[in-house]
């Protein structure tokens, strides 16, 4: 697995670092943010166990909470899809049953296994009233206890778990009890933005060589969104606007893309407007203030940038 990971993986050794504390038996709360590569960091450990030699016993499993934090009966088939579980939902099935059921079908084959269930995005399920109700304080019990049943648990947020509310009917039921590590995830090195850059060139056969990267490297390692960043900087040199970046030198280059980047984050920007609106009305919901509009509150706030914009 070493090799594969110093090929493929975007940071080799910490990544390394996160599988050897799931074969430890602990859990993960991995805290960095998807600009930084978390998101990437979950597909790496799960690539990394695909066909590997010796680790026939794991099964790695990676859901986006994201998608399923309105619909916790949608979460649990996808869990069972990527078990291999076949399976149909009858009324509230409880998810330790349901993963106790589901490795003891993969030991049938004379290979008891170890799951590693990697949670991306599980700050959707936490500060936010409107989620499916299922994911209540029972739930963070049940991922809690999924330890006797061989599981290992990743869960990546953007802020320590611990410092969130978890709800239940719409109702603040206390900080989040999940038993985790905490880890943050390190800024990406040069060496690894250098490699990254490497893969790109090899994935889109492009043009574009492996020494294009240095005049760019240590920029891109500096900024606080190394890992999308990195890739808008490939993209813009694969495909450059006709006679005018192509002319210019790296410093400039550099100088316009950062704002044009910074401009084009407009999906992450509506992500975090929604959850400062889940905050807004979890304040709400906590302090008990009437007469607030969250809505109207939000309104106001995306006028003001908006006006902002134009000026």
């Amino acid at each position: 697995m070493k090799q594969w990971l110093q090929k493929k993986a975007l940071r080799p050794s910490y990544t390394g670092k996160i599988i050897r504390l799931l074969e430890q038996g602990k859990a993960v709360n991995l805290i960095g943010t998807q600009d930084q590569g978390a998101g990437r960091l979950l597909e790496d450990i799960r690539d990394a166990h695909l066909n590997q030699e010796g680790y026939e016993h794991v099964m790695v499993v990676l859901i986006d909470m994201l998608e399923y934090r309105r619909n916790y009966t949608g979460f649990k088939r996808e869990l069972g899809r990527q078990l291999g579980y076949d399976f149909k939902l009858q009324g509230q099935y409880k998810l330790t049953n349901f993963i106790n059921d589901a490795t003891q079908l993969v030991a049938h084959s004379n290979n008891p296994s170890t799951v590693y269930l990697l949670l991306d995005h599980f700050d959707a399920i936490l500060d936010n009233p409107n989620i499916d109700h299922a994911y209540n304080m029972d739930f963070f019990n049940n991922l809690n206890a999924m330890r006797h049943a061989n599981v290992r648990l990743v869960c990546v947020t953007e802020a320590p778990h611990d410092t969130s509310l978890v709800f239940g009917e719409g109702k603040p039921q206390g900080v989040s009890t999940l038993t985790l590590e905490k880890d943050y995830l390190r800024k990406l090195s040069q060496t690894e933005v250098q490699h990254e850059w490497e893969r790109l060139c090899s994935r889109k056969h492009s043009y574009l060589e492996p020494e294009d990267c240095k005049p760019y490297r240590a920029d891109i390692q500096k900024h606080l969104s190394a890992y999308t960043f990195l890739k808008f900087v490939f993209d813009r040199l694969l495909y450059p606007e006709e006679g005018k970046e192509q002319a210019w030198s790296p410093t400039k280059q550099l100088s316009h893309w950062k704002s044009l980047y910074a401009k084009n984050k407009h999906i992450g920007g509506m992500k975090r407007l929604h959850k400062g609106m889940n905050t807004l009305q979890k304040i709400k919901i906590v302090t008990g203030l009437k007469g607030f509009s969250v809505s109207q509150f939000i309104g106001n706030v995306f006028r003001h940038f908006t006006r902002s914009g134009d000026k």
